[in-house]
């Protein structure tokens, strides 16, 4: 018998690349085995400059900075020494500050080398130290921070016009073709990149029903209509069933709802995408409005969830896959039992069931998906939420979910961060009439959440304000600041 032969030494690496090299052995899978530790031959050698090869940073800051934009001078000011008000000091990996030397002026003793990529727990409270970082290692704990009226992770970003993009080139030998076959191009690609914008209460009745009769149907949307279309996929918690024959609107604090179906042209101009059907009034009208709604629905082509024909339909996970990432919705009213909820044999909202809830958002997470989780709960006129809210909402969030948003608060509400999830527990109206009937709620979040390649990144936002009971506008940059300032204050008042 033949003596077993000893197994053939693992070949070494065809090609390598010296270090310091952007992509890391995740993002280039199979291709792993091509990057050079130190010390290795070099074969291939790629270095910042012109090249085929497009790398992205970012400018981050702690999740509860106000501002939202420095200027190119600016932060060039702070890499080369200078102290500013806002910033006193930037993070960065050693190997993103190697890569940048070839766009950036000599660094000063403002900027501050790390052996890793900066995490958010990396930065002190009240240090007034930002980050840069690769696109792809943004956390939903940072907030990005735009450069001269670009962000990349807006959907109108261009990376040509970014004053941190840096091109890697090969130098023309063997390797390069080969090489450039198995490497991406880029850590932002537009075709994997996706904007995912959560917003709060709709209901076309009352006085917003009043004011699109007088000024037309698509009056609601005059102002945040285009940012709404601009989005991949864009949600909307609409609380109230469509009646063909739905009786004449009134101003007044009547509770029993419905809309004419020609509203529904609204939610057509808006661009949505899905409905969330978790709210309090859709057995307003019973189940023929209810049923007679999801016709409408199912005829535009618009998924829903939180609610349905029947207990079944009304609980089932809405899975969705958009640009390179799995998406779940998953909703549920959390009010004691006494508003519209399913049933075996009846249309309405499906009433939580955390143990149900916990047990999906666990399958959803091994499937692959990035779970959304919506709830309609306690209505507080407050920042703060209630005992409560945040026994539910953080229970979605341990199971697993990537965000937990509340849909039923007609003011906005505080946040927080919890075992990787951003928890937002309620952003106020999107289209409803609660103009002056708080200290809050004429003011309101649009979340628009981005996603790139399976992961999610972050949360952008958005803040409107209403001066009559029809049409909300953008905010002011003072308004602004106010609204961002009283979130973050409150938030952190939050008891763990």
């Amino acid at each position: 018998m033949a003596e077993p032969q000893a197994p053939s030494p693992t070949p070494p690496p065809e090609y390598c690349l010296v270090e310091p090299w952007p992509f890391s052995a995740a993002d280039l899978g199979e291709a792993a085995d091509i990057i050079c530790q130190p010390g290795q031959e070099q074969q291939a050698r790629l270095e910042p400059g012109e090249g085929p090869i497009r790398f992205v940073y970012a400018l981050v800051a702690p999740f509860a900075t106000v501002t939202d934009e420095i200027s190119w001078q600016a932060l060039e000011a702070v890499w080369s020494g200078e102290t500013q008000t806002e910033v006193r000091e930037i993070l960065i990996s050693q190997a993103s500050a190697k890569a940048l030397e070839s766009i950036l002026p000599a660094s000063g003793p403002t900027v501050r080398l790390s052996d890793h990529e900066p995490q958010a727990e990396d930065i002190q409270p009240g240090a007034r130290t930002w980050a840069i970082l690769p696109f792809g290692e943004i956390r939903p704990e940072w907030k990005v921070i735009a450069i001269g009226g670009q962000n990349p992770v807006q959907k109108t970003f261009n990376a040509e016009a970014w004053p941190l993009t840096v091109h890697f080139g090969i130098e023309e030998d063997l390797a390069q073709a080969q090489l450039l076959q198995r490497l991406p191009l880029t850590n932002r690609d537009p075709d994997l990149f996706a904007t995912v914008l959560l917003t709060g209460v709709t209901a076309l009745v009352r006085a917003t029903a009043v004011g699109m009769d007088e000024y037309g149907v698509l009056a609601p949307a005059a102002v945040v209509g285009d940012t709404l279309r601009e989005a991949d996929l864009l949600h909307i918690s609409n609380e109230v069933p469509f009646k063909a024959d739905c009786p004449p609107h009134t101003t007044g604090l009547y509770y029993r709802f419905c809309s004419p179906d020609r509203y529904l042209e609204l939610l057509q101009d808006i661009g949505t995408d899905l409905v969330e059907l978790t709210g309090d009034h859709f057995q307003d009208y019973g189940d023929e409005a209810m049923l007679h709604t999801l016709e409408l629905y199912r005829a535009q082509n618009w998924p829903y969830y939180g609610g349905g024909a029947n207990l079944d339909e009304a609980r089932r996970p809405l899975k969705l896959e958009l640009k390179g990432s799995k998406i779940a919705f998953l909703g549920c009213n959390g009010k004691d039992p006494c508003f519209a909820y399913a049933s075996d044999t009846q249309s309405g909202a499906y009433h939580c069931d955390m143990d149900y809830m916990q047990k999906t958002i666990r399958e959803l997470k091994r499937e692959g998906y990035l779970p959304i989780v919506t709830f309609q709960h306690e209505e507080r006129y407050h920042w703060l939420p209630n005992a409560y809210m945040l026994r539910d909402f953080r229970l979605a969030a341990e199971a697993g979910a990537a965000i937990v948003s509340g849909s039923q608060a007609h003011q906005p509400q505080d946040y927080e961060f919890r075992k990787g999830a951003f928890i937002h527990y309620g952003l106020g109206n999107l289209f409803f009439d609660q103009y002056g009937m708080g200290d809050y709620t004429d003011k309101a979040f649009l979340d628009r959440h981005y996603f790139y390649a399976g992961r999610y990144l972050g949360v952008e936002l958005l803040t409107v304000k209403w001066t009559d009971y029809i049409t909300p506008r953008w905010t002011s940059p003072a308004e602004r600041t106010h609204m961002l300032e009283t979130l973050f204050l409150t938030s952190a008042q939050i008891i763990d």
